[in-house]
């Protein structure tokens, strides 16, 4: 067994393909990935707020200190009896209509709703707009001689709480119950096409299901190094999606590893704090399992392939069926009952989720990892008997 394990690795990790899906992608092509969609995110949203906007003002009463304030706001000021016009005609960003009624000036904003430019003129105009209804509110209370601060009913402040773990946790966990569950399916794609299909191509399958170590042996020795290179993937996902987070972090959303590490009070937290070795041991108890599950459909997917470009095609829907679930479980807004936990692979996506975002729960923990063992045994027995199969095995 070990010597059958052995030389299926070896063959294994000479596949270049093998290698890229299960250590370059992980370890270079996420994170980087992460880091130029979130500069350019970030890139695209500065360069939105530090554009100077084109505002088409309809002054039916003139207002003029609505007009020296935009002025220093650096908008630039088109005059026009009908900013509706040039709206629709992207000769503006946004329009202002004003009026006077009741000895109140009424201030109408008018934008593109879908258009980025547009909605984030307007809500810089409504910025502006608030802090010079501020400001003349100020103002008339000092004509008054009335202090601010004699009128307002409540004082407002803010304070920040620590809720499970914080920053980090949110964005690491949303990311990775996601990502890594992706990542497991696709690296494991092309070893077991490899270990199956190519054997057939090579005819060296036959060759080895007859070797005295016998068809069991010979199946569980592929099983398992698809679920080694499954679960490498997972573990250096992981591990690179963390040192991303934490380093890149101010590429990705402006903020310092300092900022996402900060619990409640401004107390700094360690990453050990946010994944300890309880985790870690969830962790893996989720991932093994799955990795193994994997391995075992793919593995039998595979063995009905007359060829390579045959198998890829035969997976394909597997990862459509994969990415929908597993998308599931990146919407932030959805809840989940007990007997989600009980779908694959949105059961272990939605728990790494819960558990990295410090909303651990052992009874939905305990369906997932039972579940998954469950469908894991299923899937095994399965592909065992489908390699018993002659007419499935050697099919060219």
């Amino acid at each position: 067994m070990k010597a059958l394990f052995k030389k299926e690795f070896l063959d294994v990790i000479r596949d270049k393909r093998t290698i890229i899906s299960m250590i370059i992608i992980p370890v270079f092509g996420i994170p980087l990935l992460m880091i130029i969609m979130g500069g350019i995110m970030r890139k695209s949203v500065q360069e939105l707020a530090e554009k100077r906007y084109k505002i088409g003002v309809y002054e039916k009463t003139q207002f003029k200190k609505l007009m020296e304030i935009l002025e220093r706001a650096n908008f630039k000021i088109i005059r026009t009896s009908s900013p509706e016009s040039l709206l629709y005609e992207k000769e503006i960003d946004a329009g202002i209509v004003v009026d006077k009624k009741n000895e109140k000036f009424k201030i109408q904003l008018i934008y593109a709703v879908g258009r980025e430019t547009s909605e984030f003129a307007k809500k810089k105009l409504e910025d502006v707009l608030n802090s010079l209804k501020e400001k003349i509110f100020k103002e008339k209370l000092k004509e008054k001689g009335v202090k601010p601060e004699e009128i307002v009913p409540f004082i407002l402040s803010e304070k920040s709480i620590q809720v499970g773990k914080g920053v980090f946790g949110f964005i690491f966990g949303t990311f990775l119950g996601y990502i890594i569950v992706i990542l497991m399916v696709t690296s494991a794609m092309y070893p077991a096409i490899d270990l199956i299909t190519g054997e057939k191509e090579r005819r060296t399958l036959e060759i080895l299901l007859s070797s005295p170590a016998g068809v069991n042996r010979v199946i569980i020795s592929k099983i398992l190094v698809v679920t080694v290179v499954s679960f490498i993937a997972a573990v250096l996902t992981l591990i690179s999606l963390s040192i991303t987070l934490l380093k890149g972090g101010e590429l990705l959303m402006g903020l310092k590893s300092s900022e996402l590490l900060m619990g409640k009070e401004g107390e700094q937290f360690s990453f050990l704090k946010m994944v300890n070795l309880k985790d870690i041991f969830i962790l893996l108890t989720l991932i093994i399992p799955f990795s193994f599950l994997i391995s075992s459909v793919e593995i039998a997917i595979t063995s009905y392939a007359r060829s390579y470009k045959e198998a890829q095609s035969l997976l394909t829907p597997l990862s459509f069926a994969v990415i929908i679930p597993a998308f599931y479980s990146f919407v932030p807004a959805l809840s989940f009952s007990d007997y989600h936990f009980l779908i694959p692979v949105l059961n272990i996506a939605v728990t790494i989720k819960k558990l990295l975002q410090g909303e651990f729960v052992l009874k939905e923990y305990l369906i997932t990892l039972f579940s998954n063992l469950l469908y894991m045994i299923f899937a095994f027995i399965y592909t065992l008997r489908n390699f018993k199969r002659e007419k499935i095995i050697f099919r060219v």
